[in-house]
């Protein structure tokens, strides 16, 4: 792939109005290695979620886990009934 391929993204100043066209999301992070980003499709990242990230962390690599949606480990999430 050629350099001139590859677009870059700068962040905007954050008092700036082209900020305000972002929404900031909190990212959780272990491991040293590669990265992998980890994207849940439940609301919040869940334990579930999280346990299958500390997995791959243990295998070398660093894993980021954004909160797409939702809160952070909102409880329980997959009984059914």
């Amino acid at each position: 792939m050629a350099d001139e391929d590859l677009q870059q993204f700068d962040f905007p100043e954050r008092s700036s109005d082209e900020a305000r066209k972002y929404k900031s999301r909190t990212v959780f992070w272990l491991g040293a290695g590669p990265g992998v980003v980890l994207m849940h499709e439940l609301p919040g990242l869940t334990e579930y979620v999280a346990d299958f990230g500390r997995q791959i962390a243990d295998k070398g690599y660093t894993v980021f886990m954004p909160v797409i949606f939702g809160s952070p480990f909102p409880g329980p999430v997959g009984a059914l009934g």
